[in-house]
C-alpha cells in the first residue's frame, strides 16, 4: 500500500534542500536588476527570474551536500535532510545537479550570453570558492559577498543592459555591501555553533562589543552605498535621494538603538529582520521607480 504522504514529504525535503526562501530572495534581486535596466513584465522577465531561482536552489542544495558533515554538528542545521538521515548524499547531489542544469538551461535559452556567464560564475563562486573558503578563514564573507552582487547583474543584462553600466554596478555594489552586516549578526548569533563544527570564527578575533560596533559600521556602509544609486542613474531627482537619505537615517538609528540599548539574542533577531526589511525596501523602491518611469 502506497504512503499518501510520501510525495508531500519528499517535496518538503527538496524545498528544504534548495533553501527555497533564500533562493526566492535571490530571484527577487534578479527581478530588481531586470526592472531597473528598463525591462518590463513579460516572458523575458519570467524566464530570467525562474532560471535564477532554480539555479540558486541547486547551488544551495549542492552546498548542503558539501557541508553535510559540519551541518550535523550545528544546532541550527542538524535537522536538514542530509544530516538528519532523511535523504542520502547521492540523492542530494543528483537533485542539486538537476536543479543547476535546469536553471542554467533556462537562462541559456532565454537570456543574453552575458547573463548566462554571470549565472555560471555565481554558482562557481558560491560552491567552488566561498564554501571551501569558509573552512579556511573566518573572513570568507569578503570574497563571498560577491555572490549577492551577481544575481541583480544577471537581471540587468537579461533586460538588455550593459554589464558595465554605472546603474548595474551601483546596484551590485549595494547588494555586495548589504551582505556585510548580515554576516556580523550571524557571527554574533551562531559563533559558538560554527566553532563547534570546526569553522574558523570571528569571535576568536573580536569581543562581542567589538562585533556589535562592526555590525553598526557595516550597516552604515550599507546605507551609504544606497546613496550611490542616484550616481548610477537609477534615480534622477532630488525626491528619490531625499527618501533614501531619510529612510537610511531612520533605519540606522533604530538598529543602533536595538543593538546598543537592548543587547541579547532577541535584539540580534530583530536586527537581522530589520536589515532584511531595509534591503527589501530599497529593492521595492528601485523596482517601483523603474516601473513608473
Amino acid at each position: 500500500m502506497n504512503n499518501p504522504g510520501a510525495g508531500h514529504t519528499f517535496s518538503r525535503l527538496v524545498l528544504t534542500l534548495g533553501k527555497v526562501t533564500i533562493s526566492f530572495s535571490v530571484a527577487l534581486t534578479t527581478l530588481t536588476g531586470f526592472l531597473a535596466a528598463g525591462g518590463r513584465f513579460g516572458m523575458e522577465l519570467l524566464a530570467s527570474v525562474t532560471g535564477v531561482f532554480i539555479l540558486a536552489s541547486g547551488a544551495s542544495a549542492l552546498n548542503q551536500v558539501q557541508e553535510h558533515l559540519t551541518d550535523a554538528l550545528m544546532a541550527r542545521t542538524r535537522y536538514r535532510p542530509l544530516p538528519a538521515g532523511q535523504m542520502s548524499r547521492r540523492t542530494g547531489f543528483l537533485l542539486s545537479l538537476l536543479m543547476i542544469l535546469t536553471g542554467a538551461l533556462i537562462l541559456w535559452l532565454s537570456t543574453p550570453l552575458s547573463s548566462f556567464i554571470l549565472a555560471l560564475l555565481t554558482v562557481f563562486w558560491y560552491n567552488g570558492i566561498y564554501t571551501p573558503l569558509k573552512k579556511i578563514t573566518a573572513f570568507a564573507v569578503f570574497p563571498g559577498a560577491l555572490v549577492g552582487a551577481l544575481p541583480p547583474m544577471i537581471g540587468w543584462t537579461a533586460a538588455g543592459g550593459s554589464l558595465w553600466d554605472l546603474g548595474n554596478l551601483s546596484i551590485a555594489f549595494f547588494f555586495f555591501m548589504a551582505q556585510m552586516p548580515h554576516f556580523w549578526i550571524i557571527s554574533l548569533r551562531s559563533g559558538e555553533d560554527y566553532k563547534r563544527a570546526g569553522f574558523p570564527v570571528v569571535t576568536r578575533y573580536f569581543t562581542e562589543s567589538q562585533l556589535l560596533r562592526l555590525t553598526l559600521f557595516w550597516t552604515g556602509c550599507t546605507v551609504l552605498s544606497s546613496l550611490v544609486l542616484p550616481l548610477g542613474g537609477i534615480f534622477n531627482d532630488p525626491m528619490s535621494l531625499t527618501i533614501l537619505v531619510l529612510t537610511g537615517i531612520f533605519f540606522f538609528s533604530f538598529l543602533a538603538r536595538v543593538l546598543v540599548f537592548r543587547p541579547g539574542s532577541k535584539s540580534l533577531t530583530y536586527s537581522f529582520i530589520l536589515l532584511s526589511s531595509y534591503v527589501l525596501f530599497v529593492m521595492i523602491f528601485i523596482s517601483a521607480w523603474a516601473i513608473l518611469q
